[in-house]
């Protein structure tokens, strides 16, 4: 026969049934311990990583196009870039002014009376063909289920 069972560290004299039940019972709650912190910890890198996916892609995507529109009004702005030094990138300033310039005008054109009732016509047809449940799960995944 083996010789007593030793729990955290004591040796009980004899191995009784509530030294049985104390292991059984700290072995449960150490598992159990071991699972809360294990879920916890995948929560905060799922919620933490979506959370970060939803601020990089829509910034990323926002350069890209932003570098669309350059390289399509770079024919626009070439002839006035021939009349810059070669040592300025001028293809790229102008065209870089010309989108933001752009983006100013639309910006400016929304804040209208007339721009905002496109605007939300636009944004009722976009959002209403999407399920609420993806929006409201989107939602919560980025915001951890705050509201």
């Amino acid at each position: 026969m083996a010789g007593p069972r030793v729990i955290d560290g004591a040796r009980p004299a004899r191995c009784s049934t509530e030294a049985r039940v104390f292991e059984f019972l700290s072995h449960v709650l150490v598992t159990a311990a071991r699972k809360a912190q294990m879920r916890y910890g995948r929560e905060f890198i799922t919620t933490r990583t979506v959370a970060g996916v939803l601020i990089v892609v829509p910034c990323y995507l926002a350069v890209l196009l932003l570098l669309k529109g350059m390289k399509s009004v770079a024919t626009l702005v070439r002839p006035f870039a021939a009349l810059v030094p070669d040592w300025i990138p001028a293809e790229r300033l102008l065209s870089l002014a010309l989108v933001l310039a752009l983006c100013f005008l639309v910006g400016v054109a929304v804040r209208t009376r007339s721009g905002r009732v496109v605007r939300e016509g636009l944004e009722r047809a976009l959002f209403e063909r999407l399920p609420r449940v993806w929006i409201g799960a989107q939602f919560d995944a980025a915001t951890g289920g705050r509201r």
